[in-house]
């Protein structure tokens, strides 16, 4: 955690290093710091945990193919019950900048919030971006809202001079790339 941001909430820091507030075990004994800041501390370090949820790390190698994509999300992806969204935020060399959850949805859906990504996108700096979302009924065929709600984004993104580079569904056993199958020409 950055002093700044701790300072920011109100959580005088002194001569306390930062890494030792991440640790579950820490409660602000011996530190000088008051209830209240430690509450802060402990709704912090409970945020971030369940932020980490949200976030994979993206890998350092460049995305060449529909199978290194893939390779991003498939560990979140894979097994649930319900469709998530992801999306990778790449830089011009298809590097990934960052690769996040967007939105959780149901047993046959989940939004595709163009805002929300789009936003992520510029806050990221990324010039392109590769969507995923899970089909758990096993059939990674897109239907006929996840050909509309693509081509949506495809266009929004477009007027921001960011690329579309591929939606990818995925199922357990195989996927479907918008790209690779030519439904549009990305």
């Amino acid at each position: 955690m950055r002093r700044e941001t701790l300072n920011a909430l109100g959580i005088q820091m002194g001569d306390i290093d930062a890494r030792i507030l991440i640790d579950e075990r820490f409660n602000g004994k011996g530190y000088g710091l008051s209830k209240s800041q430690c509450d802060k501390v402990r709704a912090l370090r409970e945020f971030l945990q369940e932020y980490k949820g949200d976030i994979s790390k993206p890998s350092k190698g460049k995305i060449t193919c529909c199978h290194d994509a893939v390779e991003l999300v498939k560990d979140s992806l894979l097994g649930l019950d319900h469709e998530e969204l992801w999306c990778a935020f790449m830089n011009k060399a298809n590097t990934p900048l960052a690769v996040a959850r967007m939105t959780s949805g149901g047993i046959d859906s989940t939004p595709i919030d163009c805002r929300q990504i789009l936003r992520k996108a510029l806050l990221e700096k990324a010039t392109g971006l590769i969507i995923f979302h899970n089909h758990p009924g096993g059939d990674p065929h897109p239907g006929a809202a996840d050909i509309k709600s693509t081509e949506n984004l495809r266009n929004a993104a477009k007027v921001l001079e960011i690329a579309l580079l591929d939606h990818i569904i995925v199922s357990d056993t195989q996927w479907f790339s918008f790209a690779e199958e030519t439904v549009y020409k990305f």
